[in-house]
């Protein structure tokens, strides 16, 4: 009976782009079901484990979990996604593979209908979205924090030289290698540039 084993990288990525990674592959895994094929995707059984429990992604800790599944599958087909010539993972799932004489298929994702250059594309955009929003949310933490211990007047004239002499202290730490001060430059600019002393 024939057995496919879908190997495809992962631990290199982000966490978003390994999420949109594991929504490909459970997508291309229900395909080949309605195909009549038999197949194991790894990381569609052991993403949601990882993720939920926390367990590391790194081919170490899989490689015994990942041989023995190989071991029982009659052949490899390493899906192209971006990163695949360098995966760590694939590459050892491939020698496997090799090693015990099964047929190796590389697969490209249109045979799926998938558009990797179009979901790259939404990745980034959700990416950066959610860069975005964090810290915007790190902003209006640190705003309610100084807010809290009595600081005010931000839009008061009065106060642009302080303000300014304030952002080019935080931005010459920043330049330096101090990353606190991101969201202190970041909120020092706002004011800056949107209340009064624009």
């Amino acid at each position: 009976m024939e057995m496919i084993y879908l190997a495809s990288p992962y631990t290199k990525h982000t966490t978003q782009t390994r999420q949109l990674f594991f929504e490909m592959l459970c997508d291309i895994t229900a395909q080949m079901f309605n195909m009549g094929k038999y197949v194991f995707t790894p990381i569609v059984y052991a993403h949601p484990v990882a993720s939920r429990h926390n367990l590391p992604p790194e081919w170490d800790y899989w490689k015994e979990y990942d041989e023995k599944f190989i071991s029982i599958c009659s052949d490899l087909w390493v899906l192209m996604f971006p990163g695949w010539e360098e995966s760590t993972g694939v590459r050892e799932e491939v020698k496997i593979a090799q090693g015990l004489g099964l047929p190796i298929r590389y697969v490209e994702l249109s045979e799926f209908g998938i558009d990797i250059d179009a979901l790259m594309a939404d990745r980034d955009k959700s990416n950066l979205e959610f860069v975005f929003r964090n810290f915007t949310e790190c902003m209006m933490a640190k705003l309610r924090k100084k807010s809290g211990e009595g600081y005010c007047g931000w839009d008061d004239p009065q106060y642009a030289e302080l303000i300014t002499n304030n952002l080019l202290d935080c931005t010459a730490l920043l330049a330096a290698g101090d990353t606190n001060q991101a969201v202190d430059v970041a909120n020092l600019s706002m004011f800056l540039h949107g209340g009064k002393l624009a």
